[in-house]
């Protein structure tokens, strides 16, 4: 079989565009799309006629546009000649998926010409490989000699960075009187701490019944912040909101038919989908849990 030759433009075109599996876009030298194949529509949900004349940063997630990452990737393309595409990219729908690829910068006799950028969903892989990362980290962590403060609170930041999440808590259960009170945290930054962490370890409401960790000690199901409605927003959501992280969820820490504790995390973003967060929290959360039994009973002993 004899290879395509560039003299044959039209049969190239036609490859790239027919390209089901591997997302295909290219554009000018500014970043605009010029074209944008079966597999990109196939993977980011939009058509070619949206995209053409767009500039490439479209497809990147909001926080890495405000952090300048397209700008960063094309610039390292210009200079290297390519750059590494590992990251979350947003679909149509508002969804993201974990694309691998490369962009590539083309050039004609020496000048810029644009550049390509081929990339593939591999948003399963890397949340496989992701969900075994963390657990074996976490099982390092549950089984060193650091104390228990220590740990726990490596263990919050564990999962946050895991999921990029912007903070965590965990919630014990006191006496019959006081319910669940807050326990340990973890934060991104500082402004997560002044806005958030310190005033809701300050107040007299954050074992109320209302509160999301609390209704989740009782259901024994992970409930997640943005299933409430407004007259029913819980002070730690509430503050959450106002610290511009709207998204989150409670997960309860089981042990047969006892509750130890909640794990409650908080987000700019909803995400990982709903079932990942789940099947990610059941292996790690039974950890968590056979841990804090452990601690507790030999305090008993």
């Amino acid at each position: 079989m004899s290879a395509v030759e560039p003299e044959d433009p039209d049969l190239f075109r036609l490859l790239i565009e027919g390209t089901e599996d591997f997302a295909i876009l290219l554009t000018d030298p500014e970043g605009r799309i010029t074209l944008w194949n079966t597999g990109a529509q196939r993977i980011f949900g939009f058509t070619a006629e949206e995209m053409i004349g767009q500039h490439a940063a479209a497809i990147f997630t909001p926080e890495d546009r405000a952090s300048a990452v397209p700008e960063q990737e094309f610039a390292l393309a210009r200079q290297n000649g390519r750059a590494a595409d590992r990251r979350w990219h947003t679909r149509k729908d508002g969804g993201r998926f974990f694309a691998d690829g490369v962009m590539t910068a083309l050039r004609r006799d020496g000048s810029l010409a644009g550049f390509s950028k081929i990339l593939s969903d591999a948003t399963e892989r890397h949340l496989s490989e992701q969900r075994l990362a963390m657990q074996i980290e976490l099982q390092t962590l549950l089984s060193s000699e650091a104390s228990r403060d220590e740990i726990i609170t490596r263990v919050l930041e564990t999962i946050s960075a895991g999921f990029g999440w912007r903070a965590g808590v965990l919630w014990e259960p006191r006496s019959e009187e006081i319910g669940l009170a807050f326990s340990a945290e973890w934060h991104a930054d500082e402004n997560v701490a002044r806005t958030l962490i310190e005033p809701l370890h300050k107040s007299p409401e954050n074992a109320s019944d209302h509160e999301l960790a609390a209704r989740a000690w009782h259901s024994r199901e992970p409930l997640w912040a943005a299933d409430l409605v407004e007259a029913e927003t819980p002070p730690s959501v509430r503050l959450a909101r106002e610290s511009g992280l709207p998204f989150g969820f409670a997960y309860p820490l089981c042990i047969s038919d006892r509750v130890l504790g909640v794990l409650q995390f908080f987000s700019r973003t909803d995400w990982p989908p709903r079932e990942e967060a789940v099947k990610v929290m059941t292996v790690i959360g039974a950890q968590v849990a056979g841990y804090l039994q452990q601690r507790r009973t030999n305090e008993q002993l």
